[in-house]
């Protein structure tokens, strides 16, 4: 009795976990299939499994150096608005619902077209999360460890939309895109090196969020999107006219 309600509870948790939208949004479509795109958790005393092992151990030997706790302010970057703060720095440019409209709804888009591959992995995959085999580890961030769903673990959230918002990103704006793309690929590390992912979760996450990026890059919809938001990028990347004398 207890483990059902320990399980329902988890499910309810893991809900919570995953962005909100409101309740007016349009709901897609899977863009791509997590379950038939993913391998799947790794088996038990396979080399993916042993790899698993060995990346959590080095993961805890960092929680207390500087990358640990950089893991540990990276496990706040889930609401759209976290990430929006975050990558406004490698772009130079201040990105948020006011003062970047467009990028702002391309962003929300973005993450509106991931999420329902992204939920659905965690539904038929319901794997078991570090925490669960370790349970004397509390994480880098108890405070967040005692809110998410423990089985919910394959694909590692956090990387999907880090990764894909990185990836829609990069698709916009113009410089140099490589400190995006190096923001939105170490958030997903940060996921195990904190604890609340093994590593081929979030190896699953970067595959599942450039499959999605890929298949919508087709719809006119998310393209439409995508040429507003650059143009808003594109006039606010140039520096403004000098005065004259």
């Amino acid at each position: 009795m207890k483990k059902a309600a320990f399980i329902l509870f988890s499910l309810a948790a893991g809900a919570a976990a995953l962005p909100a939208f409101a309740a007016g949004d349009a709901l897609y479509p899977e863009a791509i299939s997590a379950k038939e795109l993913l391998p799947g958790p790794p088996a038990a005393g396979t080399w993916r499994s042993a790899a698993d092992d060995a990346s959590y151990r080095e993961g805890l030997s960092l929680r207390n150096a500087p990358r640990g706790l950089q893991a540990a302010e990276d496990a706040d970057m889930s609401p759209l608005k976290a990430f929006e703060v975050r990558f406004s720095k490698p772009l130079g440019v201040q990105i948020s619902k006011d003062a970047t409209p467009a990028t702002h709804a391309f962003l929300l888009l973005t993450m509106k077209r991931v999420y329902p591959s992204l939920k659905a992995g965690k539904e038929v995959f319901r794997r078991p999360r570090p925490v669960v085999q370790h349970p004397e580890d509390a994480t880098c961030r108890p405070d967040l460890a005692k809110k998410f769903d423990r089985f919910a673990s394959y694909p590692s959230g956090h990387t999907t939309m880090a990764w894909a918002l990185a990836l829609a990103l990069t698709s916009v704006a113009p410089g140099d895109p490589v400190p995006v793309l190096k923001l939105g690929y170490s958030a997903g590390d940060s996921r195990a090196i904190c604890g609340a992912h093994w590593q081929s979760d979030v190896e699953a996450g970067r595959e599942l969020a450039a499959a999605v990026f890929a298949r919508i890059m087709g719809d006119p919809d998310y393209l439409a999107a995508a040429a507003a938001s650059r143009a808003e990028l594109l006039k606010l990347s140039k520096p403004a006219p000098s005065s004259a004398r």
